[in-house]
């Protein structure tokens, strides 16, 4: 082993990662010319678009959320004269509760109800050891109720039993309108990568970074990659996943700070995985109405055990599953099925064509079908399923919003651990973006480009 030497050249600024934090922070420093070092052989980092279906699918971020209410995202799409995010209007949802498809009525009643109920943390507060299970579920009166409290799982990653109550809610995020960027996410990333290189930034790819070095004053930062190449910049920006940075990150010299640590530490990595089914055509009945399939679990919630079977997980677990035949700006047949929290923790265990297989097998025997052919006889002509957790350069999807988890230090989980993550050191000549380290945007694209942002205009 040697080491390729690249010490001639003190950059100004090199970034870690090439997902939106990074791409967004390279653009706001084009003028210094950055250099971004990426782990894996594409950009993008968790903003993945597939193309394996008639038309681009997003496997990591894929909405914009609050599109027409101030997001960060809206404003990109119109600096780089990208088309507006399609936006879906007159789509309906499909419940199928064990004994079948409620009635529209009956789902309005039910969502009305399931609203009416929602959880606001009260004054004073609950206990800092509530959790959001709870003070939720001893108010939900059915098992749909419970059903459908469970889909906060789904975005948030993790169990209704592991999220504090006393914080739920704190960070204010976008909400309102979603848009899907037309082509996907991938057409951002390419706008932003066009600028950057056409000012002389550079991107380098399959470079994962090793350890990091802190100089000193005016001689900057020693990155080293896992090939044994040695980069020197005044200031590093690292937009590492926080999954990276607790279970296998790069070593740091000098040591990154307790109160850095600790934080790291207990700040929990959600988990959702997305499970694409793409068919022939749609053997779903009503696609031109129904965008969304949300399939409650045909177990009560007292009866349900820990999953020891693919069909048993699904039969006990709420899914959300999204129809482009109706959502698509081009409208194709293809599923997407989300699978959160421990749902996305028990497939990650199984190969993916098992989990495909028998995920086809139980969506085409819960939701109503108009032919006359069996459903299982549309088998899916292409399919693919997510593995964030799985894969080294994400372990997990995003933060998840404030649970009970303590660190070593005995400390308790908060808001502020987001401002910690987002905080310099080495003089500010080590700064860290992303997700995890925006507590009002935490868990989205809007926080990786807020994040972003902010710390380009820092450095």
């Amino acid at each position: 082993t040697f080491l390729y030497l690249n010490m001639t050249t003190l950059h100004d600024v090199l970034i870690i990662g090439t997902g939106l934090s990074a791409l967004t922070a390279a653009s706001t420093l084009k003028q210094h010319q950055p250099i971004l070092l990426e782990a894996r052989n594409r950009i993008g980092g968790r903003a993945h678009t597939s193309t394996i279906t008639e038309q681009p699918v997003d496997l990591g971020c894929s909405m914009i959320h609050g599109y027409k209410e101030g997001n960060p995202l809206t404003q990109v799409l119109q600096d780089y004269s990208l088309p507006p995010a399609h936006v879906v209007t007159g789509s309906q949802p499909l419940v199928i509760t064990s004994s079948g498809p409620l009635s529209s009525t009956s789902a309005n009643t039910l969502f009305s109800t399931s609203a009416t109920l929602s959880y606001s943390p009260p004054h004073p507060p609950p206990s800092s050891s509530a959790s959001l299970a709870s003070v939720l579920l001893p108010a939900l009166s059915s098992p749909e109720l419970v059903a459908l409290a469970r889909t906060t799982e789904i975005g948030a990653g993790v169990k209704l039993e592991e999220l504090s109550a006393k914080w739920w809610g704190f960070g204010r995020g976008f909400g309102g309108t979603d848009g899907f960027p037309v082509g996907g996410y991938v057409s951002i990333l390419e706008a932003l990568v066009g600028e950057i290189e056409e000012a002389g930034g550079k991107i380098e790819l399959e470079k994962e970074v090793v350890s990091l070095s802190d100089l000193g004053a005016g001689k900057g930062v020693q990155v080293t990659t896992r090939d044994g190449t040695i980069y020197r910049a005044k200031t590093v920006l690292s937009t590492l996943p926080l999954g990276v940075l607790q279970a296998r990150p790069p070593s740091f010299t000098p040591s990154l700070p307790p109160t850095l640590l600790s934080a790291i530490q207990r700040t929990r990595v959600g988990v959702l995985e997305k499970a694409v089914l793409s068919y022939s055509s749609p053997w779903w009945t009503s696609p031109e109405t129904y965008g969304q399939f949300l399939l409650l679990p045909t177990v009560s919630p007292s009866e349900q055990v820990e999953p020891t079977s693919l069909e048993q997980l699904f039969n006990q677990t709420t899914l959300n599953v999204s129809s482009f035949a109706r959502i698509g700006k081009t409208p194709h047949p293809t599923l997407l099925v989300y699978l959160g929290a421990d749902a996305g923790s028990f497939v990650a265990r199984y190969p993916p064509a098992e989990v495909l297989s028998a995920l086809h097998s139980y969506l085409s025997s819960r939701i109503p079908s108009t032919t006359t052919t069996p459903p299982p006889a549309f088998l899916p002509q292409k399919s693919t399923l997510t593995s964030w957790l799985n894969d080294p350069f994400s372990l997990g999807a995003t933060s998840s919003p404030i649970t009970l988890a303590t660190s070593d230090d005995g400390e308790q989980a908060s808001p502020l651990d987001f401002l910690v993550l987002g905080r310099s050191v080495w003089d500010g000549r080590l700064g860290f973006a992303g997700e995890h380290t925006e507590v009002d945007s935490r868990g989205s694209a809007a926080g990786a480009v807020v994040s972003g942002k902010r710390e380009g205009e820092r450095v």
